[in-house]
């Protein structure tokens, strides 16, 4: 078996705000178990976009249900979005779902472009701790998905035929990761980053905003 250097970072930050350490920075080829590493050209011709649409297309036929970031971005006016790069899914059985998303990008690229790994977060919104399910892209080493269960009681809304999580569950969500950050001990530290807590204070910033907003025009 060979070893092929990717030359990918050795730490990360997540979207949780947590410093991880990639998976690996050699992956091994076995011409018995996985694909082959796609060429340059290859990798070169998997863009953003086409990842996007394998995602987009896989999410829509299972009808898993889209939240974070994207799932705020599509119910509010673009003065109150933010940028975001990779999608966060929830999904029943989702580390076997991450798997197939895993399949299936690579069988696009051609190649062994995307791996999977799993995390252990804490669940803010509901206590105890949850499993993130990421694929993640080997010529960039950022995820394109992240798959997890889907939290109880958590709604969604229905817009042009895919599921996002609803607004004002993306805003109780993103008041817990406050609260547990307030409730940090100093003996102990904060699993949250202050990278983390600023970001989600400005996320919830831009929703109050907006609701403030849809009010005025009344």
């Amino acid at each position: 078996m060979e070893l092929l250097d990717m030359g990918l970072p050795r730490k990360k930050r997540n979207n949780f705000g947590f410093d991880m350490p990639i998976l690996d920075v050699s992956f091994p080829i076995d011409s018995e178990g996985e694909p082959p590493l796609p060429t340059k050209a290859q990798m070169k011709k998997m863009t953003k976009a086409k990842i996007d649409a394998v995602i987009k297309k896989r999410t829509k036929k299972k009808k898993h249900i889209i939240h974070g970031a994207r799932a705020v971005n599509k119910q509010v006016t673009p003065p109150f979005r933010r940028k975001t790069e990779d999608y966060d899914l929830w999904a029943g059985y989702a580390a076997s779902q991450a798997d197939e998303l895993e399949d299936e990008l690579d069988k696009a690229a051609g190649g062994d472009m995307f791996y999977e790994r799993t995390l252990t977060m804490p669940d803010s919104l509901h206590g105890g701790i949850k499993k993130i399910h990421q694929v993640i892209n080997r010529k960039t080493g950022e995820g394109v998905a992240d798959y997890s269960r889907r939290p109880s009681g958590a709604e969604f809304v229905n817009i042009n035929q895919f599921r996002f999580e609803s607004l004002a569950h993306a805003k109780r969500t993103k008041m817990a990761i406050l609260e547990m950050a307030d409730d940090c001990s100093p003996l102990f530290g904060c699993p949250l980053s202050e990278e983390r807590i600023r970001k989600t204070k400005r996320d919830l910033n831009r929703i109050k905003r907006y609701e403030k907003s849809k009010r005025k025009k009344k």
